[in-house]
């Protein structure tokens, strides 16, 4: 699979920051349809067809809209991103620029391909774009 960034091409900068553009193998479909707990409290990630190289902090990021879209806020869903190290690490501008980006991308998908679980997610994305950009000027 081509990197997540390339996915992303036109929704992204011309020039894609270098921290959009990790090494590290990313699920990248964080639906809880594809999670399964197990009896121990493990949580196992199936279905890795859209698997590709992303950065380390990538699952993580995509995981917040979800959280968000289940009720909880920006802020609640970024501080259970920030117990995973490779988000605490990350650099705040790039994670707001992931943001920005994951929003144009489910926006345009949601216009574009009309699903029935997109327009929830896709106001989730927004909330925590809107979120990251106030977070970003701070």
């Amino acid at each position: 699979m081509p990197p997540l960034h390339s996915r992303w091409t036109e929704f992204l900068p011309a020039e894609v920051p270098a921290e959009l553009q990790g090494r590290g193998l990313a699920h990248t479909d964080m639906s809880p349809h594809n999670m399964l707990v197990t009896a121990r409290g493990r949580v196992l990630l199936l279905d890795w067809a859209l698997a590709c190289p992303a950065p380390a902090w990538a699952d993580t990021a995509l995981t917040i809209p979800r959280l968000i879209s289940a009720g909880h806020t920006p802020e609640q869903a970024e501080a259970v991103a920030r117990q995973i190290p490779a988000y605490r690490a990350a650099e705040p501008a790039a994670v707001t620029l992931f943001a920005r980006t994951l929003y144009a991308a489910w926006e345009d998908w949601e216009r574009t391909r009309p699903m029935p679980h997109r327009a929830a997610l896709t106001a989730a994305a927004r909330d925590w774009a809107a979120h990251r950009e106030v977070v970003t000027t701070r």
